[in-house]
């Protein structure tokens, strides 16, 4: 429990500290639920990284910015931005079509602001070494919780080695 009149940093997975879960509404996100029971409005900070093919771009409109910008949503092109663009949020549809929940929806609606981190070719991540899922019960538990979320992961791909370069996000259809 968090002392009457301080603050929390949380480090999240992003779709789960959103203001909402896209045009549908949902209920999985972390913040209407702290909200809902603080009382005290939640300021969300989301990390940006342009998704592939810049869909309504962007990409071009970040790179103006130094990396490590903090771009406020209220009031400005950023927060009527469409999030189904800067979000993947994917879900899968009955026919198999991939889409993002967010699009139609303004970034202003999802989060108060973007953590710019630089364009996709210019970053690098550090990737876990692919022995930890060789044990069976981490296996079979990453397997079941892939299939709750609609096996959108390919599990296989864990266990293999990948270059330092960042992957780029796909971008959903809005």
């Amino acid at each position: 429990m968090l002392a009457k009149g301080r603050r929390a940093l949380l480090c999240y997975g992003s779709e789960h500290l959103h203001h909402t879960n896209g045009a549908s509404g949902g209920s999985a996100a972390l913040v209407p639920l702290i909200q809902r029971q603080t009382g005290v409005r939640t300021y969300v900070i989301e990390d940006l990284i342009p998704l592939q093919g810049d869909p309504g771009g962007l990409g071009a409109r970040l790179a103006r910015y130094p990396r490590g910008t903090v771009i406020q949503a209220a009031g400005t092109w950023f927060g009527q931005f469409n999030a189904g663009y800067a979000e993947p949020g994917l879900k899968k549809a009955s026919n198999g079509q991939v889409s993002s929940q967010f699009c139609g929806t303004p970034l202003g609606k999802v989060v108060d602001g973007g953590l710019y981190l630089g364009q996709p070719a210019d970053l690098t991540v550090s990737w876990p070494n692919p022995a930890i899922f060789l044990d069976p019960a981490y296996w079979a538990e990453l397997q079941r919780r892939n299939a709750l979320a609609g096996n959108f992961v390919d599990l296989n791909s864990y266990r293999r080695e990948h270059p330092p370069a960042y992957p780029s996000q796909p971008a959903a259809a809005c």
